[in-house]
């Protein structure tokens, strides 16, 4: 019976803590296709993550067939 009743508080608390947030963001569908415009990000202040361009390897229509990659699956690489 305790099982059952702290299974039932869980699941009640889910409930209420998902559909209590405030939506952050539309979806509409234009020409069938499903599209959600972002209305405010989830958090404020700074963001989380950032990207930083460190190195290209290869080109996409290179000449050279050395340096080409299809599908790479492992890269390594070394202090230098």
């Amino acid at each position: 019976m305790k099982n059952l009743s702290f299974t039932f508080v869980c699941v009640a608390a889910f409930i209420i803590f998902s559909c209590s947030t405030e939506a952050t963001y539309t979806v509409e569908i234009i020409d069938g296709v499903r599209t959600v415009h972002n209305i405010k990000p989830v958090y404020e202040g700074d963001s989380k993550i950032s990207l930083e361009f460190v190195r290209q390897i290869g080109e996409l229509d290179g000449d050279d067939e050395n340096l080409q990659f299809f599908v790479p699956s492992v890269i390594d690489f070394d202090i230098d």
